[in-house]
């Protein structure tokens, strides 16, 4: 598989640095309502809800649990929605702790599904413009770009998404001085000692599309890490195909190596980054996971035992003060 370099990044977060927060707002807050306007045309032969009959997107209800960030949004952040986005969705606050917003799925009176059952029965469309509106709620109706998001399985509701925000972080490693994204490029070493490039960690049966690509947890933890192919920083840069197989690639791991649930899955932004490139982390149970890799081919097998070891002696390294 060929991925694209660091330099095809594009635009970055560090390019909008100098701007007042206002005039950011302003640009992104213009550019929202321009797209929302747009009289594009759609492709003959594609179905639309008016004229299709097509089954309305499901809305998601907003908890607000903090009071909003005062954050500005870089200009040119993608907050487009998608082409059959019906409307905006019906929000519900709440101030329960600092820090934290939660988004509920509005299932209009159905009974609530999980989420891998709501990406297996829902259409790209809704798929994409679910996700599209946990965007505007974020980054353009609070302003919120430092943010860890936590999508996680619930009784009563089917799924939630949680937004924690407000702490201070020192964010990923500024990859201007020429260091090496490891999303990037298959053969960036993942640690600064050992032998295991990045490549090899590519799980090449959910990565056969254009898009994105799934890869084993190069700490050796129970779970995947899905990135996008092309260098993104936000999930608001990602283009419709990209949004969509994020999500789908994460499903169709979960399902394909015998997961019925997962704990959590993680999408931080700014601040709350490690490492620059957008990338979904799905974890699962320990246990589980144990399970699972034991019908791993041996080549697999002993792949995980090389990231085990590698990350155990980079926490050595780090307690040593090395």
């Amino acid at each position: 598989m060929m991925l694209k370099t660091c330099c095809e990044r594009g635009n970055s977060m560090r390019h909008y640095r100098g701007f007042s927060p206002r005039v950011m707002m302003q640009a992104l807050e213009k550019n929202y309502t321009t797209i929302r306007s747009s009289s594009q045309s759609i492709p003959e032969g594609v179905q639309t809800a008016q004229t299709q009959g097509e089954k309305k997107e499901m809305d998601i209800r907003v908890e607000d649990i903090c009071p909003a960030s005062s954050q500005s949004i870089p200009e040119g952040v993608q907050i487009a929605q998608t082409q059959g986005e019906k409307k905006e969705m019906d929000i519900r606050v709440e101030d329960i702790c600092p820090g934290r917003l939660q988004l509920i799925p509005n299932t209009d009176g159905k009974e609530p599904v999980d989420f891998c059952k709501f990406m297996e029965s829902s259409s790209k469309q809704q798929v994409i413009g679910f996700f599209r509106q946990v965007i505007h709620q974020v980054e353009v109706r609070r302003r919120i770009l430092d943010f860890h998001l936590k999508l996680k399985n619930d009784v009563s509701k089917g799924f939630v998404i949680n937004i924690f925000y407000g702490d201070e972080y020192g964010g990923p490693e500024d990859l201007s001085n020429g260091r090496t994204c490891i999303s990037c490029c298959v053969d960036a070493p993942l640690y600064p000692f050992g032998d295991v490039l990045a490549g090899e960690c590519v799980l090449k049966e959910f990565s056969d599309q254009s898009y994105v690509q799934c890869c084993l947890d190069a700490k050796a933890r129970s779970g995947f890490i899905v990135t996008p192919l092309r260098h993104v920083d936000r999930m608001s840069e990602l283009d419709d195909e990209e949004m969509y197989y994020l999500w789908w690639v994460g499903v169709r791991a979960l399902r394909n190596e015998g997961f019925s649930m997962f704990k959590s899955m993680i999408l931080n932004h700014g601040c709350y980054r490690n490492v620059s490139h957008l990338h979904l982390k799905i974890w699962v149970d320990p246990q589980l996971h144990a399970a699972a890799r034991e019908k791993w081919s041996e080549a697999k097998k002993m792949l995980w035992r090389r990231l085990e070891d590698l990350a155990n002696l980079l926490y050595e390294r780090r307690r040593g003060g090395l």
